[in-house]
């Protein structure tokens, strides 16, 4: 597979992103660790370091991140759980 220029700027703007996450962290007094998760080159969800707000060593960045995730797929698929329920009761 060969990489093209297009990929490296869609990696370096990611790459940005994440930064941007990190600047966030650093801005709070936190370690500055930024995290963004793509697919097909869209944003899917993001994080950054919150341990120490938190107090909370597994606050991470991309734990952070994955919470995200998981919040808005229950929140997602809890309404259409909750629309069939009411339907079929």
């Amino acid at each position: 597979m060969q990489v093209t220029q297009s990929d490296i700027n869609t990696n370096e703007f990611w790459m940005r992103e994440a930064l941007n996450m990190a600047q966030l962290s650093h801005s709070d007094g936190e370690i500055p660790v930024g995290c963004v998760i793509t697919c097909d080159n869209e944003l899917v969800s993001y994080g950054y370091n919150q341990t120490n707000a938190g107090h909370n060593g597994t606050l991470h960045a991309e734990f952070e991140a994955f919470d995200l995730i998981m919040i808005i797929w229950n929140y997602l698929h809890s309404s259409k759980d909750s629309a069939i329920s009411k339907l079929c009761t």
